[in-house]
């Protein structure tokens, strides 16, 4: 199974600071990642830590291909 984020929808999947394993669509500006998958955070809420997809934190920053 797979999860997909719209270009907008802040999470992990969707941030610059995040390391995991996702794949873009260009045309639908979406974000896929497969089910319950993890990255580690670089400088979020999350620092060093590997975290879900779909988490969010405050320093969101948006990443830079879906601009």
């Amino acid at each position: 199974m797979y999860q997909q984020f719209l270009f907008n929808f802040r999470a992990c999947a969707t941030c610059e600071r995040w390391m995991g394993a996702r794949q873009i669509n260009q045309f639908a500006r979406t974000v896929q990642t497969a089910q319950n998958t993890q990255g580690i955070c670089y400088g979020g809420g999350f620092n060093q830590l590997p975290t879900n997809a779909a988490a969010s934190c405050a320093q969101f920053v948006q990443w830079r291909v879906l601009r």
